[in-house]
């Protein structure tokens, strides 16, 4: 990776482990993480800032409790970072988190309660944005880190290919997860430009270098460290931990995303024509997150495919009031209806995140997407432009329990292929950038 578009620095890497065939238990994270922080020395103004998704399955929350138990009373606040999501609840805290003192955790006000700090040129806008954005990418981050005083703030985190960045985490876990509105909201539209299929599953992408570009300019006087897990699966179909890694530059990053590389990736041999995604309660709530899968699976599509989302959670198109109320009002259509919405609306010109999504979750017409929740109806569905099933029905037809990931064949002879924690992985067919 180009040293001067990925911010490099040479700086240390406290702990690292892992491998495709590891298999790393709790007690080897804790272990693991307590190895890195004795190097950092005594530290008594902790901000812990685990990432807010996944939280299901990525191992974030058991080491932010590891965390606390180490430094304890030395831990002034977690503040988990939610970007443009909905703050966790009571329930989510309790769930993921239970052994920290719920009075410590705060929520990020992405909207009015963050600063500007710098910027990227806008020569790395325009390169990320395919010449339609010329402006810098402006810096903002939370002002409970940047008027905080903290002696370190510990990053927690997942590496996984991602739909914005190529490679999820890392700074973008600071400028995106506690970034302000105008900064996220550029991004997303960025990403949206590029082509999320040109980024995703890339460790270095033109927005990631924009990310690290004005992490290390503008950062530089913080005292993060980053914790980063890769998850993937055993041969059993057990979610296991396949690495750890921690340090506070970008050598720490690349050894995670290597890895997440050889383990998340998924390269098949012939397209899919029916696939079916389980959306775990605990990690989607919305479409604005269940349709990440989207950008995962679409490489690995037939023209005329179905992707069946089996989603009982989601009770919402945004995260938010105003997220929701746009995309209900648009909808999900092509890229060039939506451009043409952009042109003439203000409500999506002060928000260009929700039209970058509103980009990335279009099937174009090249396959079917169907939605199936009991919490939203058939005809709010329909408005959007998705199809409709119903959760009960699908959910017994296609049991997320009784099926294995990859493909099965039903009783009745239908041939599928499942996917059960979309978050975890990239699917795509092996001659697909061939045909392109």
């Amino acid at each position: 990776i180009n040293a001067e578009y990925m911010g490099l620095r040479i700086m240390p890497v406290y702990f690292a482990a892992g491998s495709n065939g590891s298999n790393l238990s709790d007690e080897n994270l804790r272990e693991g993480l307590e190895q890195a922080l004795r190097k950092l020395g005594k530290r008594q103004k902790v901000m812990l800032l685990p990432s807010a998704f996944p939280l299901q399955g990525s191992k974030i929350g058991e080491l932010t409790q590891f965390c606390y138990d180490y430094y304890k009373e030395g831990v002034s606040e977690v503040l988990p970072a939610t970007a443009s999501l909905s703050p966790l609840d009571g329930e989510q805290i309790r769930a993921h988190f239970g052994r920290i003192p719920p009075e410590l955790f705060q929520v990020h006000d992405w909207r009015n309660g963050c600063s500007k700090i710098g910027e990227a040129p806008v020569e790395m806008v325009t390169e990320a944005s395919a010449g339609l954005l010329d402006e810098p990418w402006p810096a903002m981050l939370s002002n409970r880190i940047v008027k905080g005083g903290f002696d370190l703030i510990l990053s927690i985190g997942q590496i996984t290919p991602d739909e914005l960045m190529g490679m999820s985490d890392f700074t973008n876990n600071l400028l995106i997860g506690a970034g302000g509105h105008v900064s996220v909201n550029m991004a997303y539209a960025a990403s949206a430009i590029y082509g999320v299929e040109n980024m995703i599953g890339k460790a270095d992408t033109p927005l990631r270098r924009i990310i690290n570009y004005a992490f290390f300019e503008c950062c530089a006087h913080l005292p993060v460290v980053f914790i980063l897990t890769v998850m993937g699966r055993h041969s059993s179909g057990a979610l296991v931990t396949r690495g750890l890694y921690i340090g506070d530059g970008t050598k720490t990053y690349q050894q995670a995303a290597d890895l997440s590389i050889q383990v998340n990736q998924h390269v098949l041999e012939e397209e899919l024509v029916k696939v079916v995604v389980y959306l775990d309660p605990g990690n989607y709530r919305s479409t604005w997150m269940g349709n990440k899968c989207l950008s995962r699976v679409k490489q690995a599509l037939a023209f005329g495919a179905e992707l069946i989302l089996l989603a009982p959670g989601v009770d919402r198109f945004g995260e938010e009031d105003t997220m929701h109320r746009i995309i209900r009002k648009y909808g999900y259509r092509s890229v060039q209806e939506t451009f043409l919405f952009l042109a003439d609306n203000s409500d999506l010109h002060e928000n260009l995140g929700i039209p970058g999504h509103m980009i990335s979750s279009s099937s174009e017409s090249q396959f079917r997407i169907t939605y199936c929740t009991g919490k939203l109806s058939r005809e709010d569905l329909d408005a959007v432009g998705y199809e409709w099933g119903d959760v009960h029905v699908m959910m017994a037809k296609y049991n997320p329990t009784e099926l294995k990931d990859g493909f099965n064949v039903l009783p009745n002879g239908e041939r599928i292929f499942f996917i059960s924690r979309p978050e975890l992985g990239f699917w795509k067919n092996k001659y697909r950038g061939e045909q392109e």
